[in-house]
C-alpha cells in the first residue's frame, strides 16, 4: 500500500492496521470496511478505471502525502524524537 501511494497510484485498501491512518478516504485513496466484500471492491475498481483522469488530484495528493510522511528518513527522525521524549 505504501509503495502504491508513493507511486501516485489510486489505492483501494481495507480499514485494517495502520492503513486508515495513511489513506484518507476519497482524498489519498479509497477505503473499504470489509475486505471480503467482492461487490464493493469490484465497484470501487470499476469507478477508478472509469475515472482515472478525473482522479489525478487524488493521485497527486497520495504521492505528496507519501513524500512528506512515509520516507524512511522522516520515519527515523520521528522515532528518534519519540525515544528522546520517553527517555527525558
Amino acid at each position: 500500500m505504501i509503495e502504491s501511494v508513493a507511486a501516485g497510484c489510486v489505492t483501494i485498501s481495507s480499514r485494517v492496521g495502520g492503513i486508515s491512518e495513511t489513506i484518507d478516504d476519497g482524498v489519498t485513496g479509497f477505503l473499504v470496511d470489509d475486505p471480503h466484500d467482492g461487490d464493493l471492491l469490484y465497484a470501487r475498481t470499476a469507478f477508478v478505471l472509469d475515472n482515472l483522469e478525473a482522479l489525478a488530484p487524488l493521485r497527486m495528493a497520495a504521492r505528496s502525502y507519501a513524500v512528506q510522511n512515509l520516507d524512511w528518513s522522516i520515519s527515523a527522525q520521528r522515532l528518534e524524537a519519540l525515544y528522546e521524549q520517553i527517555l527525558a
